[in-house]
């Protein structure tokens, strides 16, 4: 009886270990593209000067941008942190074709040092939840299958093919 209820315990722990995300939810915001909810995280396209403005009055507290250098043409960090919001990056510069290393530590970089809720944006959202996706796996503990299936509702489309690629190596 006692190695039973030691299993049980091992077998629950173990299944608790695993991020648990709720389904993303739309998440319409004027002046962004393709915006997702996903508890304390939205994960949307390029918001512009005055959709920051709306973000910070619905409590927003960080931006993460993983567009390149260069792909925004006006001062996003510095209109961030005019509104009180935190600004990071982990830029995925185009053309994207691996998602690296490098761009997984800066992205869990930012979304330890981040104060929630988070913005996550790229131009469109595509990148931006592959990365995410990657992540959930490899810093969360993700199963890969629900952690892409996540992504794809977040806005993942042509992106896919390299977050499956990345996690394949975890294989």
């Amino acid at each position: 009886m006692r190695n039973l209820v030691v299993i049980f315990v091992a077998v629950f722990v173990l299944q608790s270990c695993g991020h648990s995300v709720t389904d993303p939810k739309p998440f319409p915001i004027e002046g962004v593209s393709n915006s997702i909810k996903v508890g304390e995280l939205t994960i949307a396209g390029q918001p512009n000067k005055q959709a920051l403005g709306t973000l910070s009055g619905l409590g927003y507290k960080s931006v993460i941008s993983v567009r390149g250098v260069g792909e925004v043409k006006w001062d996003e960090a510095n209109a961030a942190k005019a509104l009180g919001m935190e600004y990071h990056q982990a830029p995925m510069g185009k053309p994207l074709t691996a998602i690296t290393d490098m761009h997984v530590a800066l992205f869990n970089e930012a979304m330890q040092n981040a104060t929630k809720p988070v913005f996550l944006h790229c131009g469109s959202g595509n990148r931006a939840a592959a990365l995410w996706a990657v992540w959930l796996v490899e810093h969360k503990g993700m199963e890969p299958k629900e952690a892409l299936r996540l992504a794809e509702l977040s806005g993942m489309r042509s992106m896919r093919v390299l977050a499956e690629a990345r996690l394949d190596k975890l294989r």
